[in-house]
């Protein structure tokens, strides 16, 4: 059995024109049931010993607080902010995780909605590449002959989870349909689960990275940690279509052209 954490970077719902996150990630961290206490402990010793030993009460790590040197990290020094970001990834190096993720350009999202469904649909990139995510982890599960449960930072909205989820389980005719994930997802506060804080942070750093190759501008300080995630995460292809968009564009035309190959090409 696997947790799988599911958090995002770059979330600015319906907002699609931001110039500071011009690119959304939605990432899971699949952690074996067996690891995840061994992983809460050894994080809380790093914590402990980046603060005298003694962990802040109700500590939580925000990444762009640690880049900020805000809230938690407020009396860190640029060397130790450098060094508690090097310690989680060797950690997460450590017990060998690797998250899988989905990546949106914003700016060619807003363009293909615009096309595909015209002004009236707006549609969050969140729930755009939820189904994707979902379908990949499902096929990661498939490949270890075992089922995982997803569990979601509280913050985003429950039912709307909840009834894509249930789709993808039931709906026999979609090609999104998932087998191996277990029920529904479950939320809880992210203060309350390293792994969720983990998820969190590489999805942060994995979108620099995809704005960084896109053309965006990205710092030094994030650009050190680029040569260290591919390690880390992968993203995917789907059904050999790179970009989403593609695919959902070909999964129309099928439908009005019924004798369109499942492979993809007309």
């Amino acid at each position: 059995m696997y947790l799988i954490y599911i958090d995002e970077s770059g979330d600015t719902g319906l907002n699609l024109k931001d110039d500071q996150q011009p690119v959304f990630v939605l990432c899971a961290l699949p952690v074996q049931e067996d690891q995840w206490h061994r992983l809460e402990a050894d994080f809380m010793d790093l914590v402990a010993g980046f603060f005298g030993r003694r962990i802040p009460t109700e500590f939580e790590l925000h990444t762009t607080d640690l880049k900020s040197r805000r809230g938690f990290f407020a009396e860190f020094t640029p060397e130790q902010t450098f060094a508690f970001r090097d310690r989680v990834i060797a950690l997460i190096e450590k017990f060998g995780l690797q998250a899988r993720y989905m990546r949106i350009l914003k700016r060619d999202f807003d363009k293909f909605s615009q096309k595909q469904y015209g002004s009236g649909v707006k549609v969050e990139p969140y729930f755009m590449a939820l189904p994707f995510l979902c379908r990949d982890i499902d096929r990661y599960l498939a490949e270890r002959d075992t089922r995982g449960i997803l569990i979601f930072d509280e913050h985003r909205m429950a039912s709307d989870i909840d009834k894509s989820l249930w789709t993808l389980r039931l709906d026999g005719g979609s090609s999104l349909r998932t087998e191996r994930i277990v029920e529904k997802g479950f939320s809880i506060e992210s203060r309350l689960s390293v792994p969720l804080q983990l998820a969190d942070f590489l999805a942060y750093y994995l979108r620099k990275w995809e704005e960084h190759k896109a053309g965006f501008r990205t710092s030094p300080y994030d650009q050190a940690v680029f040569p260290r995630l591919g390690a880390l995460a992968q993203t995917f292809a789907v059904d050999g279509f790179q970009d989403i968009f593609e695919w959902v564009a070909m999964q129309t035309l099928r439908k009005q052209r019924p004798g369109t190959e499942e492979s993809g090409r007309p």
